[in-house]
């Protein structure tokens, strides 16, 4: 068989596929999107993709909202961080204690926020970064509650850091996005990777499939209507009650054949010199492989 990957990098070594052709190809990828041709009449699909249209705006004003909520969530407890650690080493530590009884002698404490940072800081768990080194070899040794309440409170210190750091680069990353100009790939300036993974962990959604369980920075949508009150609550309520009345309403899709067609905006890449996107070459037109094309 014939392979193209190894012309990511380099002209093919013993094919006569040179580099240029693997972004050839790779645009005509790169420049496709799913489509549908319908099967039904057509006032059965304008009717269908007027109310599909009408309900995923809705949807996206309520993720919206969900996503600012979350995030000034996390914010708050952030700033709690130390407090829930303290406790979760009551559980994890020496005495053993079950979480519902610490959160009945700690008022104050969201028992679900408690269950979720005891996963979370449980030893067993395997980390993509070395934050939680100094709490594993302390549940290890079986220190005290003030070396615990320590390690907490450096760890808030660190969490309030890395989330301000990572506002920081989003901002930056808005105006980069911003400037980009037409058909230009944007560049984006990432967060160190352990701080990535560390963000990722603390924000998990749950997933029943891989058995993720929820990170101690993750709310639902019912968790965030119990911290709501007042008109961001009337709001809230609203919003989703109409979301799911338009869902209901929804008609039953049309049968269609799913295919590809082109973007309405064509744009040809650049060789990747070496492999690299943020290093730019030549540009390669959409097209299939020279050896294999007439001409």
């Amino acid at each position: 068989g014939l392979t193209v990957t190894c012309a990511q990098c380099h002209n093919h070594k013993f094919d006569p596929i040179p580099n240029r052709d693997y972004y050839s190809l790779l645009g005509v990828f790169e420049n496709t999107e799913p489509d549908k041709f319908p099967l039904a009449p057509a006032d059965v699909v304008e009717n269908y993709d007027k109310h599909k249209k009408a309900l995923d705006e809705q949807k996206d004003v309520l993720k919206g909202f969900l996503d600012t909520q979350r995030n000034q969530l996390s914010d708050i407890f952030t700033e709690k961080a130390a407090g829930y650690i303290t406790a979760a080493w009551q559980v994890l530590g020496p005495e053993k204690r079950s979480a519902d009884d610490v959160v009945k002698s700690r008022p104050g404490l969201e028992p679900a926020v408690v269950q979720r940072w005891v996963r979370f800081l449980d030893p067993s768990q395997k980390r993509e970064y070395a934050y939680l080194d100094a709490w594993n070899s302390l549940l290890g040794k079986g220190g005290s509650e003030a070396e615990a309440k320590k390690i907490a409170e450096e760890f808030q210190s660190l969490l309030l850091s890395v989330r301000k750091e990572q506002k920081e680069l989003d901002a930056k990353n808005a105006t980069l996005k911003a400037r980009t100009g037409e058909g230009e790939m944007p560049k984006f300036i990432p967060i160190e990777r352990s701080k990535y993974y560390l963000l990722k962990d603390l924000a998990e959604e749950p997933d029943t499939k891989t058995h993720k369980e929820a990170g101690p920075f993750y709310f639902s949508p019912e968790e965030v209507g119990h911290y709501l009150t007042s008109v961001y609550k009337d709001y809230f309520d609203a919003l989703r009650a109409r979301v799911d009345k338009m869902q209901a309403d929804l008609p039953t899709e049309y049968a269609y054949f799913p295919v590809i067609k082109d973007k309405a905006k064509i744009r040809n890449l650049h060789v990747y010199i070496r492999g690299d996107k943020d290093n730019p070459g030549e540009e390669a037109p959409r097209q299939f492989l020279q050896i294999l094309s007439l001409g």
